[in-house]
């Protein structure tokens, strides 16, 4: 096998994201400590001119607060307008891979739910984001993008605008997975951590549903240019992962320092960002790497969809392109987030198809139990993920009860009884990355 370099672009779908002028200016304060009465643009453009005094390296406020990152797509209306030339068959062509593949990408979709407070815009609700990406996606499917998924945190006093770590300050996370079960038929292979933060919580929550998770940003000369939001392993905390392009299973009480998971975490790197952000020497690195190699090498690349995306795909395919010149014997492979992770974790092959939940419903002393087994392949994690809809429209999830060669849940007083449901969702990866979903509906196919 030749040496291979796999590129991913994971790109955090978040929709539109509006910012004022005002809002900009107390990002400053919040960063940096500048603070003045006079909130305007062109003040603003001084300070970035270096007309204004101030202790603050000009580089730094410049890193975080140029052009591209300060400018954003504040309407659904300007996203599609990026994602029309994005879709294109022009912009898709103007890169292709060793085997003449274009560009791809993985949206990974967030959903901005449970908000007391959204001064930036968000688009609120449900499916919002995975519907709309779901839609380019089915307008052009020979690009073989595909949707994956992104989840933020609540802030203590959820605002849509501030960041959190704590997954599991209220049910958020399970009910977005629930909903995607139940009312898209869907579940999500790979994930991309918001504010790229881990802890704890979210280890342990991944280690039991999704095998493949593109979020350490680790870099050894990483410049977080003196803003405060990025200091002391706040957010993007990733000092003890590994360095160097690569897939790791993570340790269990350390989701930084390889260890016994069952899971995988590769290395992902910004684009034309303040933070970690991806050059061509990281790029060097990586095709020097897959000739040491006995398996292709993972290249990840993340930016938001709420900037210019032309602007960060044309950046990068540029660094490419030039470090691709220098390395003529390495190929290189544009692939989907779940697809990159299998090439490089199995380059040989895997069972594509190795993964089949099926269900039965029995009846014992008078309760109605649902068994849920694997008919094909091997589940990842200890257990499905159960999702039930009641005919309130109330959204569960719940543990199943563990059998010898499966799973089972009661439905009765204790959990739910059958009679107060309307639907119930099964779903589940393998630990190739193939996933299973059962759904089940009113009337119930019960034995009598």
């Amino acid at each position: 096998m030749k040496p291979e370099v796999v590129i991913v672009h994971a790109v955090d779908t978040e929709g539109p994201l509006f910012e004022s002028i005002e809002a900009k200016w107390l990002r400053l304060e919040e960063m940096f400590g500048i603070v003045t009465e006079e909130k305007t643009e062109a003040k603003l453009q001084a300070l970035l001119n270096g007309e204004l005094e101030v202790d603050i390296p000009l580089e730094n406020i410049r890193a975080v607060f140029s052009s591209h990152l300060s400018q954003f797509n504040s309407s659904w209306p300007e996203v599609d307008d990026m994602l029309s030339e994005i879709y294109s068959q022009e912009f898709r062509f103007r890169f292709l891979d060793s085997y003449d593949r274009p560009w791809g990408i993985t949206w990974h979709c967030l959903d901005h739910i449970g908000y007391d407070a959204n001064p930036r815009n968000r688009d609120l609700g449900h499916h919002k984001i995975f519907d709309h990406y779901d839609r380019w996606i089915s307008e052009y499917p020979n690009y073989e993008d595909t949707l994956e998924w992104h989840f933020h945190p609540a802030s203590i006093f959820n605002e849509a605008h501030r960041c959190a770590t704590l997954a599991f300050r209220n049910d958020n996370i399970f009910q977005i997975l629930s909903r995607k079960i139940i009312d898209r038929g869907w579940f999500p292979t790979s994930f991309r951590a918001g504010f790229h933060a881990e802890r704890p919580d979210l280890n342990w929550f991944l280690e039991q549903w999704i095998p493949f998770d593109l979020s350490n940003i680790a870099k050894i000369d990483d410049n977080r240019h003196g803003a405060r939001d990025m200091q002391g392993g706040r957010f993007g905390d990733w000092r003890r992962a590994p360095s160097q392009w690569g897939i790791y299973s993570p340790s269990h009480d350390d989701y930084q320092v390889p260890g016994s998971c069952r899971r995988y975490i590769g290395r992902v790197l910004n684009v034309l960002n303040r933070l970690a952000s991806v050059d061509e020497n990281d790029l060097e690195t990586a095709f020097q790497q897959a000739k040491d190699s006995a398996t292709p090498i993972l290249v990840g690349i993340t930016g938001h969809d709420f900037r210019d995306l032309r602007t960060e795909i044309c950046y990068f395919g540029g660094l490419l392109e030039s470090v691709r010149e220098r390395h003529p014997d390495v190929m290189v492979r544009f692939e989907t987030t779940a697809n990159g992770f299998q090439r490089c974790l199995w380059p040989t092959g895997f069972s594509e198809n190795s993964l089949r939940l099926t269900h039965q419903f029995h009846r014992i002393h008078g309760e109605v139990i649902l068994e849920i087994s694997a008919l094909k392949g091997q589940v990842f994690g200890p257990q499905p993920f159960l999702a039930i809809k009641t005919l309130g429209g109330q959204y569960i999830h719940d543990n199943f009860d563990f059998q010898k060669d499966g799973w089972t849940y009661v439905f009765n007083e204790h959990t739910v009884p059958l009679d107060m449901i309307e639907a119930i969702g099964i779903a589940a990866n393998d630990p190739f990355g193939n996933r299973s979903t059962i759904s089940l509906s009113k009337p119930w196919s019960l034995p009598s």
